[in-house]
């Protein structure tokens, strides 16, 4: 009976080092590219004023730039589009230059009409914060329309080291919820997730169901993003090449072309970053032109073709003309008699 429990105690003690050692070790290599820069990145300090200063010596603003381009706002004189980017716990503010190199690359390469100015926080915390800051009564609400955040715990702390953590999830979540339809509906929020590589925040922490309206915000992963398809670990989310270009993609595409701002219209914003965050199909830039309805005609005989391979032919063709439909948006080809042959094949 001893060698019995021993034996059973061994198996039981081997098959949880197996089990943990399988967490540890059996995940996939890390897919995602680096993310280049050309020129030295400067992280500029933003005075604050004495008063801030000295009320909290640790925290910085800063503003990034890079060559020519960091030389040009080192004045202060900016008219980019403010975007800040806040680190994670324990994380730096040197951590904005994947997306503020890529930013403006991007504005230079395609010549664009306006371009960012981003700014990097320090304040020892996390993507819980820009959720935070709409909670405080003397903040300007208006001033914050989108909210994109990486790996952030959403639902509540890895870890509840103390009450007070629980405290002030259950305060935050409970004013979005609260809010999310009235004084919040102005404001958009992606979270995505890292998938199995992240061992710090479990992708189910990074949902915002139950905490955003659904018809405002986007909860996936980055094993989901089309173009990216890749597992990042908690420290690559904010440098994973596929990531950063889905992620600028989607940020030029909220960019209103006439205002050089973001577009206030939420269900525009939501339409663009479902397409480059959920379900588009190919095309890197969002396009919204074929948004009215087709209708078909309802006399005309439909019928299913199964086959992998088949042929339509109709008797020879008299003309073939070209009709512009309302705003040119639609063009249609009629052909009202034709000797023509489509050949379909998967």
């Amino acid at each position: 009976m001893t060698v019995l429990r021993a034996t059973l105690s061994v198996l039981c003690i081997g098959v949880i080092v197996y089990g943990i050692l399988d967490v540890l070790t059996n995940v996939e290599n890390n897919k995602c590219y680096m993310t280049y820069m050309f020129q030295m990145p400067e992280y500029i300090r933003v005075p604050l004023g004495k008063k801030i200063s000295k009320e909290f010596p640790r925290y910085g603003l800063y503003l990034y730039g890079e060559g020519q381009y960091a030389d040009q706002i080192k004045n202060f004189k900016l008219s980019g589009i403010p975007v800040l980017f806040i680190p994670g716990n324990a994380g730096s503010y040197k951590q904005v230059r994947s997306l503020g190199s890529v930013a403006l690359r991007k504005s230079e390469d395609e010549r664009k009409p306006f371009h960012f100015n981003y700014f990097s926080v320090d304040l020892n915390e996390g993507g819980m914060i820009a959720r935070a800051l709409f909670t405080l009564p003397d903040f300007d609400q208006q001033l914050v329309n989108t909210i994109i955040t990486q790996a952030t715990p959403h639902q509540g702390p890895v870890i509840a080291l103390d009450r007070h953590m629980s405290q002030f999830y259950d305060n935050v979540n409970g004013y979005w919820r609260k809010h999310s339809n009235t004084a919040l509906k102005h404001v958009t929020v992606i979270s995505t997730g890292g998938g199995y590589r992240d061992k710090l925040v479990r992708h189910a922490f990074t949902s915002l169901k139950g905490i955003v309206d659904p018809e405002l915000s986007v909860s996936t992963s980055t094993m989901s993003v089309p173009n990216a398809w890749v597992s990042t670990d908690h420290l690559c989310a904010v440098w994973c090449k596929q990531m950063v270009m889905t992620t600028k993609r989607a940020m030029f595409d909220i960019i209103d072309p006439n205002t050089h701002q973001v577009i206030e219209d939420t269900g525009y914003r939501m339409a663009v970053f479902r397409h480059h965050f959920l379900s588009h199909s190919g095309p890197k830039q969002y396009d919204n032109s074929w948004t009215e309805e087709i209708v078909l005609d309802p006399k005309v005989e439909w019928s299913v073709k199964e086959e992998k391979l088949w042929e339509f032919a109709r008797s020879k063709v008299i003309h073939l003309k070209l009709q512009e439909i309302k705003d040119m948006t639609h063009i249609v080809l009629i052909v009202p008699k034709t000797d023509l042959k489509i050949y379909m094949k998967e």
